[in-house]
């Protein structure tokens, strides 16, 4: 029997006759074989879109699933694995309940041959709180129901009100508001001639009289002497035990927070000083406002005024000591008379926009025996105004020029940007100049096509020089380069040069002692230098302990060891010097003396390797 070969499938083929009615024998006997693939051969080969930007057709690179899914359902049953489980637990269940029966049984039979034992109460089983439903009755509040509360007002009273606005209207409305405001004088009150006058002219009078008005004043000032009598006795009486440290007296800051860009002493009434505020940021150029004040009484100013421009220079006249000259951010220039408290102080102001210097006015000084004075600016020009009899005279007096030699690749810097200046004590023609480059240069006002006399040293930014009030030959010079200099004219190189950590931002000479001077740099320190006691560094080195805001100006006190600084966020600071640094003969040929002989200890005469004549290796 052969039932395997029996098991086996009957192998038919079928042909359909309808294709075999054209085929030879041959095409009958080939055989071919049909490969099958995952590809989708119902999606396209190649994709092309049309790119805008290119202007050009581009392929597209998406890719294109080839999986077709012709039937789909969700399942309802369950695993087989699953099922197993469930029925494995039910069983353990199971078991583990006809163990629990079998211990009772042979626990009863053991208890039915025992004493019988009194039986206990049951145990209640505490109930475990809910996590997830656990709350404190510290954490719950009690919300109050909302209420509604309605109040009514009585309506405001309305008036209706109609016009018709035409352009000639417009025009005469503006006008007649442009003439109010700028025409303060016709705009007058009539006085009420039905009203009985009940004042009495002649108390009115007294009352604004100028005798008064010194009266109230001087009633002020002891008031404010008695106030800070403390202060006074310092400012009159202490003498700073030999200690190298200021002697604090008093601050005022300004409500404004301007910057203090000028601090000057009246050269005739020495407790009088000036103080300029304006902004360094030229970013945000602020109005300025000047401050008159004494050391009588200077938390309160005797008398302000403000400007539309912020001030960066100012110097009182000699000859005429009410005389203020001022010169502004924008390139004006003018004069004010303190005396005029009353009105408005200003009395000659440049209007032209013409006769402005194209940069703001660095630098003003009057010139001695004259009504007239100097200004300085970055623009490079030096100009001098003269008072006439209703206006500022502008007359052009130097147009500074670098010196050709010096390196410039773009070939645009040939003036010289100036930032300050000062004039010779005993000559008023020769001035020294101080320029952006880090240069100084001299020059003879009268002598134009002269070509200035220069000094190396420096290497940044000039912010102040300053002639020695006791010397025509001696000046100082602070600058950006962290160093303040001192020099002789007849010297190209300094004399000595201390290095102050700090960029130097001015530098004042004290109006009494010959060897003395201070300065004040950008990291918030005053020093105070007296080259008769210490040629090689400070003699006071004061912190004055406002780390945001940099100092930028002082000045000394004509009459008395008093200092007074400034800085960038209008505070002043005013200090007096101890005794021992303030020496000093009051004969003027005297002090001139003690200076000359203290430069010839240190001496004048500086090594100068440039008029050498040295080998190269040398050099």
């Amino acid at each position: 029997m052969q039932l395997e070969d029996d098991l086996e499938p009957e192998i038919r083929v079928v042909c359909p006759p309808e294709q075999l009615k054209d085929l030879t024998e041959r095409q009958l006997e080939e055989e071919k074989s049909i490969c099958l693939d995952s590809m989708n051969p119902g999606l396209p080969e190649k994709l092309v879109y049309f790119h805008c930007k290119k202007s050009e057709y581009v392929d597209n690179e998406e890719e294109f699933s080839q999986m077709i899914v012709h039937f789909e359902l969700e399942s309802h049953v369950k695993y087989e694995k699953q099922e197993k489980t469930v029925a494995g637990e039910e069983k353990a269940e199971s078991g583990e309940g006809d163990a629990e029966k079998g211990e009772e049984e042979v626990v009863t039979a053991v208890q039915e041959n025992a004493e019988p034992v009194p039986e206990e109460p049951p145990k209640k089983k505490t109930k475990l709180r809910n996590q997830f439903k656990y709350s404190e009755r510290g954490c719950q509040t009690f919300n109050h129901p909302t209420r509604d509360r309605g109040v009514s007002t009585v309506p405001p009273s309305v008036c209706k009100f109609k016009a018709q606005a035409s352009r000639a209207t417009i025009y005469d409305t503006y006008l007649a508001t442009f003439l109010t405001a700028h025409d303060t004088s016709e705009v007058t009150e009539k006085p009420d001639r039905s009203a009985e006058s009940i004042e009495n002219p002649l108390a009115i009078r007294t009352l604004h009289s100028d005798e008064m008005q010194r009266a109230v004043r001087l009633m002020e000032y002891v008031v404010h002497h008695n106030a800070q009598k403390e202060i006074y006795n310092d400012f009159l009486m202490a003498t700073g035990d030999g200690k190298a440290e200021l002697i604090p007296l008093w601050r005022v800051k300004s409500a404004e927070r301007r910057c203090v860009t000028s601090i000057q002493f009246n050269k005739k009434f020495s407790e009088m000083f000036a103080v300029g505020f304006g902004s360094y940021d030229f970013q945000r150029p602020l109005p300025g406002r000047v401050w008159i004040c004494t050391l009588k009484n200077p938390e309160h100013p005797y008398f302000k005024f403000d400007t539309k421009s912020g001030v960066m220079s100012m110097d009182f006249s000699r000859e005429h000591p009410s005389l203020l000259c001022v010169g502004f951010y924008n390139g004006k220039v003018a004069v004010y008379d303190i005396k005029k408290t009353k009105s408005d102080p200003l009395i000659y102001e440049v209007e032209s926009p013409e006769d402005f210097h194209k940069d703001p006015v660095w630098e003003v000084r009057w010139i001695e025996g004259e009504m007239a004075f100097f200004s300085i600016s970055t623009d490079g020009m030096i100009i001098k105004w003269k008072l006439a009899k209703n206006e500022l005279t502008k007359i052009p007096v130097l147009n500074l020029k670098r010196n050709e030699a010096l390196e410039d690749d773009e070939g645009l810097l040939r003036s010289a940007q100036a930032t300050t200046f000062d004039l010779n004590p005993l000559n008023c023609n020769q001035c020294l100049v101080g320029t952006e480059f880090g240069e100084i240069l001299m020059y003879n006002l009268l002598e134009q096509n002269e070509a200035p006399k220069e000094f190396f040293g420096h290497e940044s930014q000039i912010y102040c020089v300053r002639w020695s009030p006791f010397s025509s030959s001696t000046f100082l010079s602070a600058s950006e380069d962290w160093t303040l200099k001192l020099w002789n004219a007849e010297q190209s190189h300094p004399i000595i040069t201390y290095d102050l950590q700090a960029p130097v931002g001015d530098v004042s000479w004290s109006p009494f002692c010959s060897t003395q001077f201070s300065t004040v740099t950008y990291d918030n320190k005053i020093h105070v230098f007296d080259i008769a006691v210490n040629k090689n560094d400070a003699s006071i080195h004061h912190s004055t302990n406002t780390k945001k805001y940099a100092l930028t100006h002082i000045a000394c006190a004509v009459d008395n060891p008093v200092l007074i600084s400034g800085n960038k966020f209008g505070v002043l600071d005013i200090f007096k010097i101890p005794e021992h640094l303030t020496k000093h003969d009051e004969d003027r040929d005297e002090e001139i003396q003690r200076l000359e002989n203290v430069l010839k200890i240190t001496g004048t005469n500086v090594l100068d390797l440039q008029e050498l004549e040295l080998p190269n290796k040398l050099l």
